[in-house]
């Protein structure tokens, strides 16, 4: 049984030359059937695989959930704006006392009395609005609010 692949070895009773002069060979195949243990233990395997998966899958599912918050949620807070230097490579962090749009552009956080803090994302209408804000401090907002492994974000409207 020279020439074959190990596997194949438990599958093959016997290999006869045909012919002396030439390479062929006759090969008898015999089926291999595995121990009624073995079958256990592969369909317990097969078992725990599955279970392995759908317990993946729901914790999937139940933790995506317990992230989204209700959309259309309010968050009361104060608007922070995170101002760049671009020489120094650093933000500095300031309460504005009227709206903030003849500075530079820039991100706006807000941060609730709790310490919890939500970036201010969506599109340009909605962001324009919270730059032209008059007040800054006590403010409510409303959006879906969406958190993620790196924090909560607030998407206004």
């Amino acid at each position: 049984m020279s020439g074959f692949a190990p596997f194949l070895k438990k599958y093959v009773s016997s290999v006869k030359k045909i012919d002396p002069f030439s390479h062929i060979r006759r090969i008898n195949i015999h089926s291999y059937r595995k121990s009624n243990k073995e079958v256990l233990k592969m369909q317990r395997i097969k078992m725990f695989a599955f279970s392995l998966i759908i317990a993946v899958a729901c914790v999937g599912f139940f933790t995506t959930g317990s992230f989204a918050a209700d959309p259309g949620q309010s968050v009361t807070g104060t608007v922070i704006c995170l101002i760049p230097d671009y020489k120094k490579g650093t933000v500095t962090p300031v309460i504005s006392t009227g709206p903030c749009n003849t500075l530079p552009p820039h991100q706006h956080i807000v941060m609730t009395k709790d310490g919890t803090v939500y970036t201010l994302q969506g599109l340009q209408d909605g962001l324009m609005k919270v730059s032209l804000m008059p007040q800054r401090e006590n403010i409510t907002m409303a959006g879906k609010i969406e958190g993620n492994n790196y924090g909560w974000v607030l998407v206004v409207d």
